[in-house]
């Protein structure tokens, strides 16, 4: 069977094709059973139906910015920040006390994060399970327990310097990605936890498909139920049309990457509404309407997976392109009178110290970085306070005379506290965007030549490879989205693969060590599909092999590895009934250059 998965984004994030999928009839029974949500009685008339002139006077904050990036700790980014609350060091499962390492600019995989990811990482407080996370060890190293450095991400690290750095932001709901940017629109999550599963590529909210279902958790009694993620619930959007705030969603459009994260999608009576097409927007309009001094009083910016930073996406490309949209905002007529919210949506499978308070059966998540940048925010300021997503929406609430939306407004602290608005101004830091490391675009490289040894362990499945032009093995990191096929395309397995072999790799290197590629693609030269007929000419019963003559005098040694079928049941047990002499028909995996059946999936009973 070719490997050939989706890598999770952002979050790569499951995604399965709807012409593919069968719904179970449980499934199905139980989301028959949930009652569809009356929608809510709001406005949805066009942004201009009433005025949008709501800032109170003297205020000099006339737009709000939430820029929502993907899949960081504050430990995996700040954990070494003079004066904040970092460590460098973390607990595994066995209670051991380790040095982080250094995250690479992009990682080889992404690390497991969605689901019950979190509750295994923070483990009830003991912050000893990132080990324990699928995806954590790539090439024989822990990255769930690692972090960048200054030198990594010098921009980040100069916003927080010149600004407000929080480190004790949490994520609102203990989970991945599509519960919290909820939260950043609704202040919860509608008490989902999950990413949706059975979606189509590139879609979470209602354009997901009719099959998706995601998981709905009661925070005050943790039954649990599978419902469609296209709800109807009251949004921040839906209150400042209903006041006259002016407002946008910038985010990829439908079925783009980074569409996954376009929240509203998931907001039945908005997707389906005329301000789906006058409000939510691609993310380049937002540099456009700061230039032209027509930006919303509130807007949210979400970007595609390339430039998120969701591994194993590049962490420095992704800072060019936050550094390029806060220049064009900077160098805009908006910039006096904006405040930017720049934020991580969870954790991302990265190690963080600090046990999230527990509030209910879905709340708080792990610590997330977040930067508040603006003229009016504190300067060189590391702010302690406890905030989640839900104190921005307090924020917002407040400032426009709102309301609350629910719970987890309530309980927020406001992070108002972080604007001095009677201070003098900060003025504008405008930045270079810097030249990325080697593979940071991952673009790929074509490499040929022999296999020097096969790895198959539980944590590590890689192939080393001799190249021309070094005396050190290349290392091919083999994931489940690597294609491993034969010279006919013939979908071969990493144990079909022979030493000595001839493969042609496509992969993506791996920026912090040398000569370690990701392997996209792996083909096999030597090996194809075959049939073979022919009489036995003798056994190893040892190595569970034998020895088949052709016709055309050819002799091949056939390997029975695995469950071989011989005549409707299994070889295992009947190698022995096989006889010198006796004619049998062989499939499976030929290694053309050894002349052995590396793998055998057939072998038709004596004639």
């Amino acid at each position: 069977m070719i490997l050939r998965v989706l890598v999770l984004t952002a979050a790569v994030c499951a995604v399965i094709a709807l012409s593919s999928l069968v719904a179970s009839p449980r499934l199905e029974a139980q989301v028959a059973a949930t009652p569809t949500a009356t929608p809510p009685a709001i406005a949805t008339a066009g942004p201009t139906a009433v005025p949008t002139a709501t800032v109170t006077a003297g205020d000099p904050i006339q737009h709000i910015v939430i820029l929502m990036k993907e899949n960081r700790s504050f430990d995996n980014y700040f954990g070494t920040f003079p004066g904040a609350d970092g460590a460098t060091t973390g607990t595994t499962s066995a209670g051991r006390v380790v040095h982080l390492l250094h995250t690479p600019d992009h990682t080889l995989l992404d690390i497991n994060h969605a689901g019950n990811a979190a509750q295994v990482a923070v483990n009830n407080g003991r912050m000893n399970g990132f080990n324990k996370l699928a995806g954590a060890w790539q090439d024989g190293r822990d990255m769930a327990l690692s972090q960048l450095h200054e030198q990594d991400i010098p921009n980040y690290w100069a916003y927080a310097r010149a600004y407000t750095l929080d480190d004790h932001f949490f994520s609102t709901i203990n989970g991945p990605s599509f519960p919290n940017h909820l939260a950043l629109i609704t202040a919860g999550s509608n008490d989902t936890v999950d990413n949706p599963v059975y979606n189509t590529y590139h879609a979470w909210g209602c354009d997901s498909g009719q099959y998706t279902r995601v998981e709905q958790v009661n925070p005050a009694t943790g039954a649990k139920k599978m419902v469609s993620p296209c709800f109807n619930m009251t949004t921040i959007p839906d209150l400042l049309q209903a006041k006259g705030v002016s407002w946008k969603y910038y985010a990829p459009a439908q079925y783009q990457s980074g569409y996954i994260w376009s929240s509203l999608d998931a907001v039945r009576h908005i997707r389906y509404s005329p301000l789906w097409e006058s409000n939510v927007q691609q993310p380049q309009q937002f540099v456009k309407d700061a230039r032209d001094g027509s930006l919303p009083e509130v807007s949210w910016l979400v970007s595609n997976e390339n430039v998120s930073e969701h591994p194993p996406y590049s962490a420095c490309t992704g800072e060019n392109w936050t550094v390029g949209i806060l220049n064009a905002l900077m160098k805009s007529p908006e910039w006096d009178s904006t405040v930017v919210f720049l934020g991580w949506d969870d954790f991302g499978g990265f190690y963080d110290h600090v046990p999230p308070p527990r509030l209910d059966y879905i709340s708080y998540g792990p610590r997330v970085p977040m930067l508040v940048i603006s003229p009016y925010a504190q300067q060189h300021a590391v702010v302690h306070t406890r905030f989640d997503f839900a104190s921005i929406i307090k924020y917002i609430e407040d400032k426009f005379g709102l309301g609350r939306l629910g719970v987890y407004d309530r309980r927020a602290t406001s992070i108002a506290s972080e604007l001095n608005l009677s201070g003098p101004p900060a003025p504008p830091l405008i930045l270079k965007p810097r030249e990325c490391p080697p593979g940071a675009d991952m673009t790929g490289a074509t490499l040929q030549g022999p296999v020097t040894s096969v790895i198959d362990e539980p944590k590590l499945h890689a192939v080393n490879m001799r190249l021309p032009d070094t005396p050190d093995p290349a290392r091919i990191v083999i994931s489940h989205s690597t294609v491993l096929q034969g010279q006919d395309g013939t979908a071969i397995q990493v144990t079909d693969i022979q030493r000595g072999d001839t493969i042609v790799v496509k992969g993506v290197p791996s920026p912090d060590k040398a000569l370690v590629y990701l392997g996209g693609s792996i083909t096999d030269g030597d090996l194809r599909a075959t049939t073979l007929t022919g009489h036995v000419r003798g056994r190893n019963l040892v190595q569970r092999s034998f020895l088949l003559a052709t016709g055309s005098g050819d002799q091949y040694r056939v390997m029975i590895q695995g469950r071989t079928l011989f005549g409707g049941s299994w070889l295992d047990d009947r190698l022995r009934s096989l006889r010198k002499g006796d004619r049998v028909t062989v499939a499976g995996i030929l290694d053309e250059r050894v002349h052995r059946v590396v793998r055998t999936v057939t072998v038709a009973p004596p004639t």
